[in-house]
């Protein structure tokens, strides 16, 4: 602790936990809802979820509303453009078209055995982990997209401040009722369920693949589309950064202090006024990483303005209990230009994700925070992620909870 306080008081970059104040969300009981839905979460699964716990007799007071309430864009317009090709021959691509169409089935086929059965535990520099890393910037780059296109949402940028269509008020075409504006159902939760703050998650630059350029245009800042450059190091320990969207196909980062302001301002005013009390900040480590690609100040000036300017807007938007405190949580935050920054922002993620489909993780998972928690705890509170609450290790991660001093709250 003397150690800590005396790094903090001579760098003068972050504040040690001692000197912050906790929000009083951390007292108070939650639920977060991203294994009950992941991106497909809607307003009347989230109001029955509540419900459903209040009736079990443990009525959580705080939501985390997780990814899946933002606007979101499938593809770039370069990436369009790239794929559609200019100048290509029309009269032959009906031929083409089919004859690609044959053999595509056992091309796919091939290259998954060869990732699963070699590429994916290969190591940074090996023959399998180099042979995969130029398939996959060459031959296999429109395959990879369309994979992440229809299975997963980290090719996505943020495209849009105000929640998406099934967070704003019901259509003509959304009959069944499912739909509600974000404003209507924090006073549902709040007034009808005694919930006491609703969090919203958002990536630390707008999603998992940052912000498109149309959003940047649209409020007049400039967004760099970079590729990213992990360095040796994260490629070591993390083979798949050489092959993953960032790395394949870019990322939307705000690269100047003012375009950063505008930014928070444009995500968190609107959140603010829709009732909404904090944030859950996530993919900040992920922001150094990329921003190893912006070539003229690299990734550890990006943490330090994307940090800088996102404690700022949560203190002015997300104060907590009038007393300095502030409600937002750091997550995917582990690198030393992410944990260095922290002045305002007490509460911290500890570890990786909870997998509740992984039995050979649980007992891992809670000695990895519980290591983590002796550095961590002394910038952040650390936060030792959600867990479920029928699960065959729920009453080991309820234990852990119980006597890990952080913020208590499950999903499913």
């Amino acid at each position: 602790k003397t150690g800590f306080r005396q790094g903090a008081d001579s760098i003068g970059s972050f504040r040690t936990l001692d000197q912050k104040v906790l929000p009083s969300s951390v007292n108070d009981f939650g639920w977060c809802t991203w294994d009950a839905f992941y991106s497909k979460v809607h307003p009347s699964g989230i109001l029955k979820g509540v419900a459903a716990l209040k009736d079990l007799g443990v009525p959580p007071r705080n939501l985390i509303l997780d990814d899946g309430w933002q606007q979101v864009a499938p593809h770039s317009p370069e990436w369009k453009e790239a794929k559609e090709g200019k100048g290509v021959a029309k009269e032959n691509s009906g031929v083409l078209s089919r004859l690609f169409n044959a053999v595509l089935p056992l091309l796919a086929k091939l290259a998954n055995n060869y990732y699963e059965n070699y590429a994916r535990r290969a190591s940074h520099g090996s023959l399998p982990n180099y042979i995969w890393t130029f398939l996959s910037k060459t031959v296999l780059k429109s395959g990879i997209w369309d994979f992440f296109d229809s299975e997963t949402d980290f090719g996505r940028q943020l495209d849009g401040f105000e929640p998406n269509h099934k967070f704003q008020s019901e259509s003509d075409t959304d009959s069944d009722g499912s739909n509600m504006s974000l404003t209507e159902l924090v006073k549902e939760l709040k007034t009808g369920l005694n919930m006491k703050r609703v969090y919203c998650w958002h990536a630390m630059h707008g999603y998992w693949r940052g912000v498109s350029s149309d959003l940047g245009r649209s409020i007049d800042i400039d967004v760099d589309q970079v590729i990213s450059k992990p360095t040796e190091r994260l490629l070591r320990l993390e083979p798949q950064m050489g092959f993953d969207t960032i790395s394949l196909f870019g990322v939307g980062l705000i690269t100047n202090k003012p375009d950063l302001a505008k930014f928070y301002k444009h995500i968190h005013e609107p959140l603010a006024k829709a009732g909404i009390d904090g944030v859950k900040v996530d993919v900040q480590s992920g922001v150094s990483a990329a921003g190893n690609g912006v070539s003229v100040v690299g990734g550890p000036h990006i943490s330090r303005m994307y940090t800088e300017a996102m404690e700022n807007s949560v203190s002015e938007h997300f104060a907590s209990d009038g007393n300095g405190a502030v409600d937002c949580i750091n997550c995917m935050c582990h690198s030393t230009e992410s944990l260095y920054r922290y002045k305002v922002t007490a509460v911290a993620r500890a570890s990786e994700d909870f997998f509740p489909g992984r039995p050979e993780s649980h007992s891992v998972h809670l000695i990895n925070v519980a290591y983590n928690s002796l550095f961590l705890g002394e910038i952040c509170l650390p936060d030792w992620d959600m867990f479920h609450s029928k699960h065959e290790s729920a009453e080991l991660h309820a234990a852990a909870r119980a006597i890990g001093g952080g913020p208590r709250y499950v999903l499913g």
